[in-house]
């Protein structure tokens, strides 16, 4: 009897702790986790599936093939799967432990470059939330919990390191973070999270491409279904008429020289860019000139459930909650935020089936030389077009013309309207082909990113939307954004909003926080510190309470070298650019019970634009309530601690 007994322990114990996970795991592509276990890394592994070879072109490298979609026999779900390999690991599972093993796990170069969303670890079977998303993910979505991530580095990657939704009972202990672009955690949604002993490392900062290149990447799905069905349909740019066969063309050789330029010509070596002389089309219209990150970058996020692409928030009614920081540190969140301004129909930004700007007021990267159009008088100027609004518009009109119908990809997403497309098709000399001429029909919108994700500038750890939080011994140092000052275009100032989904007014991008609460309610924030929190065009500030947040505790904190404004002075700030401040600690005047005790500086606070510069800004009305803190985290999953009191008993039974 106990020899049987014996035996099934060591079975159930055997289904937990013996999963081992190494380099061959992945190299056909995501490993989707969807069993309960232990499972261990045994090597560094370096995500790079479907890389381009003698038989695969880079035009059609890294994606999901379509023998691996399960409508094939294949393994991959095409609603969760439909923008490609989103992930090195995908967990769907309850009761999971990740031992990273002091390995490290993260993307290739060839698959940073070649799919633009990416999580080194997906906290759920898809990225997005049902009705979010650049695609039509289904209609429900299988998260993680009662999940441990440990002992390890999670490296490169094109967009997070960890991504979660609506995740429960989650810890992140003993890991280093290192080369994400947006964020190294971020968690929409989060119930009962423990990050401890966690260093997020730096932002990546060489970064080859701009938003724009994964805009020609999503796109050509759409391409390749016009072009396979022969599509007929034209469109003229220029007085010259474009066939399926010219927009596909153009797309694929300009992207085929951007992977030529970073992946061919240096083996996939890191720092490598866009060649100019070679390339000059698509330098202009691709090439990242700092090599940072173009949009909003975090060292750590959380929000409330769903994406976090709008304004900072109200308190919500779906907050993360139960948020325990302990031992964390965030260096070096660094960007260069490039402004993206679009066009309007009937008050939206007009994007394609990808949610991506129709771009037409780009610039060449260093220059204020514009490259779809071609002129900066906007009575001159006329559509000239690139290989990716060409793709763009065109797709558009055969969205229009009904060649999409009962095809499988969503064109729910496009904008381009007839308007749109009767300015970009006239003749160059007709007064219906000026700019000037469609603006007053299609107003411009400001602040946003490639994705119309409203711009809220570079931050440190990004506390958003969350409910019972305490954070102890959090160290965030250089948070520095370089991006410009905001387009004045767009006819707002710095009272106004521009882009319909700001809450805040004026520009928003160029600003910078050590540590920002938006809609966040009973926080602890102690024994921490802020260093070098940096804006080169906009406002700095280390703690940040903004909106209606209540009842925050700062306490026993330092920040110092708070600088605003590094790169302007005060006549510069016109338009949608407010006067900066520099603000160790600041609460809204919309927040209250806000408690800053024990907060001290060295006073190492500038503002070159002659603004605002002190160590504390506090508008909040009313006194703070006494703040409780209990975590629901859970420091270990359920099947490690089944199998720890399974240990116990087979202890039992050996000294019988």
């Amino acid at each position: 009897m106990m020899a049987h007994v014996y035996v099934f322990l060591l079975v159930l114990c055997s289904s937990v702790f013996a999963r081992e996970l190494r380099q061959s795991d992945f190299d056909d592509g995501t490993f989707q986790l969807t069993e309960p276990g232990n499972y261990v890394l045994m090597e560094d592994i370096v995500f790079n599936p479907n890389k381009a070879s003698d038989t695969l072109p880079p035009f059609d490298s890294s994606d999901v093939s379509l023998s691996q979609y399960t409508f094939a026999g294949g393994f991959y779900d095409p609603s969760a799967f439909g923008i490609g390999f989103f992930a090195a690991i995908s967990i769907s599972a309850s009761d999971v432990t990740i031992d990273l093993n002091g390995y490290t796990l993260s993307q290739s170069t060839e698959h940073a470059l070649q799919q633009r969303f990416f999580a080194v670890i997906e906290l759920a079977d898809r990225p997005f939330i049902p009705n979010q998303g650049p695609h039509n993910f289904g209609s429900s979505i299988l998260c993680a919990k009662n999940l441990v991530i440990k002992n390890g580095v999670i490296g490169l990657s094109s967009h997070h390191g960890i991504h979660g939704n609506n995740v429960y009972n989650v810890t992140i202990e003993n890991v280093d973070f290192v080369d994400y672009e947006v964020a190294a955690i971020a968690i929409n949604g989060g119930h009962g999270v423990r990050i401890e002993n966690v260093r997020a490392l730096g932002t990546r900062r060489d970064i080859p491409v701009f938003g724009s290149y994964s805009a020609a990447r999503f796109l050509r799905p759409y391409i390749k279904l016009l072009e396979a069905g022969e599509y007929e349909g034209t469109l003229r740019v220029g007085g010259k008429e474009l066939t399926i066969d010219d927009v596909y063309e153009d797309l694929h050789v300009a992207t085929d020289n951007v992977f030529s330029d970073v992946i061919q010509k240096s083996n996939g070596a890191r720092n490598s860019f866009i060649d100019e002389e070679e390339h000059p089309m698509e330098y202009a219209l691709f090439h990242n000139e700092k090599g940072l990150i173009d949009g909003n970058s975090y060292g750590i996020l959380f929000n409330n459930v769903g994406v976090a692409i709008l304004d900072f928030p109200m308190t919500p009614e779906d907050p993360s909650q139960s948020i325990s920081l302990k031992n964390v540190e965030i260096y070096d969140t660094v960007a260069d935020i490039q402004e993206v301004i679009v066009l309007t129909s009937e008050e939206k930004a007009v994007i394609d089936p990808v949610g991506s700007a129709f771009q037409i007021f780009n610039k060449k990267p260093g220059t204020d030389e514009y490259i779809t159009i071609s002129s900066s008088n906007f009575d001159e100027a006329t559509y000239i077009g690139n290989p990716v609004a060409n793709a763009q518009a065109f797709v558009g009109k055969a969205v229009l013309n009904g060649a999409f119908e009962g095809k499988p990809l969503d064109v729910s997403r496009s904008g381009i309207t007839k308007e749109i497309l009767a300015w970009i098709e006239a003749d160059p000399e007709e007064p219906e082909a000026k700019l000037s001429h469609l603006l007053a029909r299609n107003p411009p919108i400001c602040n946003s990113d490639t994705m119309i994700h409203v711009n809220k500038g570079v931050i440190g750890l990004k506390l958003d939307g969350s409910r019972l939080a305490k954070i102890s011994n959090l160290k965030v140092e250089n948070v520095i954004n370089y991006g410009k000052l905001g387009s004045d275009i767009c006819g707002y100032d710095s009272t106004t909003i521009s882009n319909p989904d700001s809450i805040l007014p004026g520009y928003q991008g160029a600003n910078s926080r050590g540590m920002s609460l938006a809609g966040s309610v009973k926080v602890k924030v102690q024994d921490s510190h802020f260093e070098n929190i940096v804006s080169h065009s906009g406002s700095a500030c280390a703690v940040d309470i903004l909106l209606d947040s209540h009842n925050i505790a700062v306490v026993d904190n330092f920040a110092d070298d708070i600088h605003a404004a590094e790169s302007h002075e005060r006549e510069d700030f016109t338009g949608p650019n407010a006067i900066p401040e520099a603000v160790a600690y600041r609460a809204s005047d919309m927040s209250s019970g806000i408690q800053f005790s024990d907060c001290d500086s060295n006073g190492n606070i500038s503002n070159n634009a002659g603004g605002l510069a002190k160590v504390f800004h506090d508008l909040s009305i009313g006194a703070s309530e006494l703040l409780s803190y209990e975590s629901t985290s859970s420091s270990s999953s359920s099947a490690s601690v089944v199998c720890a009191s399974a240990l116990l008993v087979l202890a039992f039974l050996a000294h019988m």
